[in-house]
Parts: C-alpha cells; sequence; structure tokens
C-alpha cells in the first residue's frame, strides 16, 4: 500500500471520529432501556434462540416558538 492510501485511511478515520457527536444523557439513558426491554420479550419469547439487539435513537430538534414553555430538563 502506498503512503497516499495509508494518509487516506489515516484521514478518513480522523475525520469521522471528531464529528462523531456525543449523545445526550437522556438518548443514551433511553437506548439502554430500551435495548434491556427488548432483550427480554426476546429471550422470553424465544428461549434458546441466539439474537442480537441493536438500539439507536435519533433525537430531533425542538423547534422554539413564543407558544412553547419549557418544562424539566434544559
Amino acid at each position: 500500500m502506498s503512503i497516499k492510501h495509508c494518509l487516506f485511511i489515516f484521514f478518513s478515520f480522523l475525520s469521522l471520529t471528531v464529528f462523531a457527536a456525543d449523545k445526550h444523557p437522556r438518548v443514551a439513558e433511553l437506548e439502554d432501556k430500551f435495548k434491556s426491554d427488548t432483550m427480554a420479550y426476546l429471550e422470553a419469547r424465544f428461549p434458546g434462540l441466539p439474537f442480537s439487539v441493536s438500539v439507536s435513537i435519533d433525537p430531533l430538534r425542538r423547534s422554539f416558538s413564543s407558544n412553547y414553555q419549557m418544562k424539566g430538563e434544559n
């Protein structure tokens, strides 16, 4: 592999890690809860069968208008 290819792969990987945003703690908490609930259901429904569960929540952005009153966590 040439040096150009190595540098390209390195900078591609670096750009992906830089732009990966950390999830809000509530989003991570919900993902863990949904994953554990789903795994419990599948284990009860299909005992002895292997499975894999992956949960990813993509939160939507709220639009703030004059009628919107924030409650709870900011």
